[in-house]
């Protein structure tokens, strides 16, 4: 028994610092608006009331985040959509890695508008011993 119970709790503390290990962050954002005005007038005293109502909408982007980090590496990804009159998307990969005194690092933006043709961006690539 008191084998098992040693197994069991060495089975525990290594899923607990693997589950550690790959860990990712995660997160989801966003807005969105509703307005609704109701208006009522009288051109007389004794005339019948004219109400008029607006109703409108406007909707915030969306963002889908994650994050991880172990040691000295780090990597970041976000997908961000939103609706403005028209469709647009935005995916952001980041990342870093640090060996000994350098570090390197790189990043990209993509837009992935669909009012235009989605030029594709380039990743910026940087290495640096911090001066």
């Amino acid at each position: 028994m008191k084998y098992i119970a040693k197994m069991m709790l060495a089975l525990l503390a290594s899923v607990a610092m693997v589950a550690q290990a790959y860990a990712w962050d995660f997160g989801v954002t966003g807005s969105a608006e509703a307005t609704f005005n109701q208006a009522s007038s009288k051109s007389g005293s004794d005339a019948d009331a004219n109400t008029t109502q607006e109703f409108g909408s406007a909707a915030g982007s969306i963002v889908i985040s994650s994050s991880h980090s172990s040691g000295d590496s780090s990597a970041a990804f976000s997908y961000t959509f939103d609706w403005d009159d028209n469709y647009d998307e935005v995916v952001k990969l980041s990342g870093s890695t640090k060996a000994g005194e350098w570090t390197a690092s790189s990043a990209i933006d993509f837009n992935r508008d669909s009012d235009s043709a989605a030029a594709e961006d380039r990743p910026n690539i940087a290495i640096t011993n911090g001066t």
